[in-house]
């Protein structure tokens, strides 16, 4: 049986500005196969399907704007959770499965 995982499958929730701090990202060197295919996951479940997705430091990372200006992407934790952040807005999000 296949699962296909979509938007749908989760929520966000915006960290306020005075806490991002706290979310530490793990270095790329630490990341398993795993974290790499579970962060794959949900980044081609929240970005565009056409657009032009790559890694950059452990973190999943695509364009919003076919003029590349608007960069989004996921990204885990030291404890494990997975993060979404929009890198042109300055925004961090905790990302939870439902």
């Amino acid at each position: 049986m296949t699962v296909r995982i979509t938007e749908k499958n989760f929520k966000l929730f915006e960290i306020e500005e005075e806490f991002k701090r706290n979310f530490v990202a793990v270095k790329w060197t630490e990341l398993s196969d795993f974290n790499n295919f579970s962060l794959r996951m949900i980044g081609d479940a929240l970005r565009g399907p056409k657009s032009q997705h790559f890694w950059c430091d452990g973190c999943y990372c695509w364009y919003v704007d076919e003029k590349q200006s608007h960069e989004q992407c996921v990204w885990m934790t030291r404890n494990g959770n997975a993060m979404f952040e929009d890198l042109k807005d300055h925004k961090l999000y905790l990302i939870q499965y439902v």
